[in-house]
């Protein structure tokens, strides 16, 4: 009897280590939000995989489930899926959205009531700044061929000043993916090199009559800031669109 007991106490003991340990690596996660549906619906528990990323790449079209640093997102965590990766060019044109100039749908993606970034900035300059008539872009090339920001902004009777094809290389692309001294090599702080190439590529904008630049990449305000050009308006789109994103959400928390 002794015996038989003892076997299973230690039998159980696995057990609830074995289990406590599963529960480690796959923790489940109630969602509260509706931000996957149909995919994962409000309520609905899931089981996550903290293994996986050990040993692979995120790829497009996982979902994942992630803790935000920012404060004003703390209410997490956050499950998304992903649509891209790193150096993909994605835009919205007619509330699609386009992964590298390819239309992708997703199930868990309201298509009829997204704004573009690019729309965002056209209704920022238009109540912010409703004078200024040219704009300087500084983006990525892909950015560039795609003309997300001259199609919407030109619509609206704001001129897009784009940099020369030698420019758009030597000087913004460099800053941004040079391996020795490029921002997403060198982000903190932002290396002189990549700071003074981009500014080179606003004087260039400035010169040609704009009145703002857009900075049109997320890496490109790490380098530049007010202080850093005169008679300028800088632009960030990224911050532009949080703002707004903000402000459907938790107007309270925008300052």
């Amino acid at each position: 009897m002794k015996k038989t007991f003892k076997i299973l106490t230690i039998t159980l003991g696995v057990g609830m280590i074995f289990i406590m340990f599963i529960r480690l690596l796959f923790p489940i996660y109630h969602i509260g939000s509706r931000s996957m549906e149909p995919t994962i619906n409000k309520g609905e528990y899931i089981i996550v995989n903290r293994l996986y990323y050990k040993f692979f790449e995120p790829g497009r079209n996982d979902i994942v489930l992630f803790k935000a640093t920012d404060k004003i997102f703390e209410l997490g965590p956050w499950t998304h899926r992903i649509i891209a990766v790193n150096e993909d060019l994605v835009s919205i044109k007619d509330n699609l959205i386009y992964v590298n100039d390819k239309s992708v749908l997703f199930p868990d993606v309201d298509h009829k009531d997204l704004n573009t970034i690019v729309e965002e900035v056209s209704n920022y300059i238009k109540e912010k700044h409703p004078k200024i008539k040219k704009v300087g872009l500084l983006s990525t090339i892909g950015t560039y061929k795609s003309k997300i920001y001259s199609e919407i902004l030109e619509k609206n009777n704001i001129d897009v000043i784009t940099p020369t094809k030698k420019i758009k290389q030597d000087l913004v692309h460099n800053a941004i993916y040079n391996k020795l001294y490029g921002i997403k090599s060198q982000s903190n702080p932002v290396s002189s090199i990549a700071k003074a190439k981009l500014i080179e590529a606003v004087k260039y904008l400035q010169n040609q009559g704009a009145e703002a630049i857009i900075l049109g990449c997320t890496e490109i305000p790490l380098a530049i800031k007010n202080k850093d050009v005169s008679n300028l308006i800088l632009i960030d789109p990224t911050t532009i669109l949080a703002r707004s994103l903000i402000k459907e959400t938790y107007p309270n928390k925008l300052k």
